[in-house]
């Protein structure tokens, strides 16, 4: 997506729907291979976690590897700081080490360099330094990917004022990042913004909402407010994650104005009580919501879901409530997610079913999971709650 190389004629289709339709044709032809469930666990979540956040993971067979690596050879490089022999034409770079100080390539101009990456480091290998990311700034000014993931510097240089090609950056696990740069507010064509995990960052300009192409945004942060942001301004945006924001306590009231997003995850946000919408006690029918997914996990203060859910009526498919220990009924308006077909609950021990949930017809998929009272009430044939879940067609219920 960040080439450029997802075209369609529909403008309607958006151009993740694309790319995951190219990767099922993909698999469904044996060129790829998705990898068993059990076999996929990343910072604790498995595999149906990872799916509703948007990750997946595949094998690729041998000959396709193989195929793509002599198309790729004139444009791609694997290089370490002192390589020499790197190719003027080269379009990715990959480096396998870094150290102090800036690589030269034996003086070449690399000036079609699109994507810069360190996917061939191991962790301990990726000690990237102030100056060579001064380099990069200076060198590429038509870069369209950076991945700097697990970085350890603490400030990322002021330098993305010239980046205006950037489409993809990735800055995930840089641990001892303090703060966003404010040039970074320039990127208007950025579409992916990777924060997870930067659990240090105490600041992050408010001038981001000028990112008005951003279509994929993780966050972590140490912020206890993000209503600076001006998350309505993300006009474009398709997929928002909150992961480990320990300190919020309440999620931003414009998240109600995202009128593209389709796939919202709040994960490990241990304070938050409540969303800030609590003042929207009509709701007009001026505009309505595309969100498809929306899971929260690790709320454990969270008292009650927010009023905008009703906006995605039409569109919602899946909702995943788990550790939500202080959750205790679902919304009046509940019945009326007529598309709903995937209901998960985990690990939410107060929570109860509404009265009319025999409404939801749509209903396909119900899981409750480490909900002894919800799953005893929910017994077939024999608890109080079976009436409201007997239309369910696909119904799984553990205790534990």
């Amino acid at each position: 997506m960040a080439h450029g190389l997802l075209q369609t004629n529909d403008e309607d289709e958006e151009a993740e729907d694309l790319g995951e339709f190219y990767i099922q044709e993909l698999v469904s032809k044996s060129f790829f291979e998705g990898v068993p469930e059990d076999q996929v666990v990343v910072d604790g979540l498995i595999f149906e976690e990872l799916k509703h956040l948007g990750i997946s993971y595949f094998k690729m067979h041998d000959l396709i590897n193989d195929l793509a690596v002599s198309t790729m050879q004139n444009e791609r490089a694997a290089v370490k700081f002192n390589s020499t022999n790197v190719r003027e034409n080269v379009q990715h770079l990959s480096f396998s080490d870094s150290r102090e100080g800036v690589p030269n390539f034996g003086n070449k101009r690399l000036s079609k360099v699109q994507t810069i990456g360190f996917w061939h480091a191991s962790e301990s290998a990726s000690a990237i330094t102030e100056p060579f990311l001064r380099w990069v700034f200076k060198e590429f000014r038509y870069l369209r990917v950076l991945n700097l993931q697990c970085s350890n510097f603490q400030f990322l240089p002021d330098c993305f004022n010239k980046m205006k090609h950037l489409r993809y950056l990735n800055l995930s696990y840089c641990q001892r990042m303090e703060k966003l740069p404010d040039s970074i507010c320039k990127l208007q064509n950025l579409e992916v913004l990777n924060l997870c995990r930067c659990v240090a960052l105490k600041y992050i300009p408010k001038n981001l909402r000028y990112l008005v192409s951003l279509r994929i945004l993780w966050i972590t942060t140490q912020m206890n407010d993000l209503s600076c942001i001006g998350f309505k301004t993300f006009s474009s945006l398709q997929i928002l994650i909150l992961w480990n924001c320990e300190n919020l306590t309440f999620l931003p009231h414009d998240l109600r104005h995202l009128t593209a997003l389709k796939r919202l995850s709040i994960e490990a946000c241990l304070e938050v009580t409540h969303f800030g919408d609590e003042a929207e006690q009509e709701i007009d029918d001026d505009y309505s919501l595309k969100l498809e997914q929306f899971s929260i996990n690790q709320l454990p203060e969270l008292l009650a879901l927010p009023n905008w859910l009703r906006r995605c009526s039409k569109t919602l498919r899946y909702l995943g409530l788990s550790q939500c220990q202080s959750l205790t009924a679902f919304p009046e308006w509940f019945p009326i997610l007529t598309s709903l077909e995937t209901l998960l609950i985990a690990d939410c021990p107060k929570l109860t079913l509404p009265h009319n949930m025999d409404n939801v017809h749509n209903l396909q998929n119900l899981k409750i999971f480490g909900c002894p009272q919800l799953v005893e009430r929910c017994k077939r044939d024999i608890g109080p709650d079976w009436c409201k879940i007997s239309h369910i067609p696909n119904i799984e219920l553990e205790s534990v």
